[in-house]
């Protein structure tokens, strides 16, 4: 066996990305935009339950499914 070879089990030991971490501004961004989503897909499922006449096009139906389920992501 070569006298230069590497260990593979140091990476499950040190994983490369250990100290890897993100800056306070992409922290704040990430905050923002998240509370941001939260606030703005509610809205849009509060107006669709509110409002009678945005039941009845199909296509508002889908983009309301599509904000509940964002909201239950994020």
């Amino acid at each position: 066996m070569a006298s230069n070879s590497t260990d593979h089990m140091s990476v499950y030991s040190k994983p490369p990305f250990d100290s890897f971490s993100y800056s306070k501004l992409a922290q704040a961004y990430y905050i923002i935009s998240g509370i941001l989503t939260i606030f703005g897909n509610g809205f849009l499922i509060f107006l669709f339950i509110l409002y009678k006449k945005l039941r009845q096009i199909q296509c508002n139906w889908i983009i309301a499914y599509l904000s509940g389920v964002e909201v239950l992501i994020v």
